[in-house]
């Protein structure tokens, strides 16, 4: 994909966006958004009250809002473990698929309806939802809700979820 579109790796202590035309990172930002630190300063325990979630998709979004994006238009490119976990749940998949969640588009309002439901649950219930991986039940809401809450700031319908990170990226750009 040569672009335009913006790459976003959602990790667990920051958020690394990326704006990639022609083949080329042209912006990039490093944001203080991670499923981790997100999960420890606004979480305290599944499920969430009303007022948590709504301080922390407040906290996200204004975070976001002090950036100056690029109004360049283009896709939502999500890699990392919770762009991959979005897919997952979308798709309701049973074990790993990496070619099922590789290049799979999720609509912004199904990251909603995901991130909507999550924290409403105790986290027993989100260990056990079809697509949840192991070990990430209670970082799942904070990394989805930075991907819906990005593709809402740039004005995106829909995210397309990568298998490929960083480490695939410098392998292909090594001469």
């Amino acid at each position: 994909m040569k672009g335009p579109f913006f790459l976003a790796d959602v990790g667990g202590g920051s958020t690394e966006i990326s704006w990639i035309n022609e083949g080329r990172r042209v912006w990039s930002v490093s944001l203080p958004l991670g499923a981790v630190r997100l999960r420890d300063r606004f979480v305290h325990s599944y499920p969430l009250t009303r007022k948590e979630y709504h301080q922390l998709r407040t906290y996200v979004a204004r975070i976001l809002s002090e950036v100056e994006f690029p109004d360049s238009g283009g896709v939502l490119v999500g890699c990392g473990g919770s762009a991959s976990l979005a897919a997952s749940l979308d798709l309701h998949l049973s074990v790993y698929l990496p070619e099922r969640i590789h290049g799979h588009r999720i609509a912004l309002s199904r990251l909603e309806e995901l991130t909507d439901y999550l924290w409403g649950l105790p986290l027993p219930k989100i260990q056990r939802l079809r697509g949840m991986e192991p070990g990430r039940e209670d970082i799942a809401l904070p990394g989805l809700l930075i991907f819906q809450e990005l593709a809402r700031r740039l004005r995106l319908s829909e995210m397309v979820v990568s298998e490929w990170g960083l480490l695939e990226g410098l392998l292909l750009s090594w001469k």
